[in-house]
């Protein structure tokens, strides 16, 4: 795994969507990374996510207009969309990203909800 000057995985289109994939219950995604560190990765954004979700709904809100620029109106599918704006919100903390940073990141992400 490729890794960022303050060592945490360089987010490339290739590990944001297996991120994406596994919060959003692929268990086929899951079970292909064999890389330690990555599926290591992987359960930590997913754990932080869960917690936005559930106890940090203001923050998630706050981010919606930026997302929103990016991915549309996600109303298919509300859990997953929830999900996913907690993952992004982790992703963001995790990486001190500002919101043009994190645009652009997420402009990576192929995998949809």
């Amino acid at each position: 795994m490729k890794l960022n000057i303050i060592a945490l995985p360089f987010l490339d289109q290739p590990v944001l969507d297996a991120v994406f994939n596994v919060a959003l219950g692929d268990e086929e995604t899951l079970n292909a990374i064999h890389d330690v560190p990555t599926r290591d990765f992987a359960d930590m954004l997913l754990t932080i996510a869960h917690y936005n979700v559930k106890y940090r709904s203001l923050q998630l809100k706050k981010l919606v207009p930026t997302l929103q620029e990016v991915f549309g109106d996600a109303d298919a599918d509300p859990e997953g969309a929830a999900l996913a704006l907690g993952l992004v919100l982790a992703i963001k903390e995790l990486y001190g990203m500002r919101p043009d940073t994190l645009k652009a990141v997420m402009r990576q992400v192929t995998v949809r909800w």
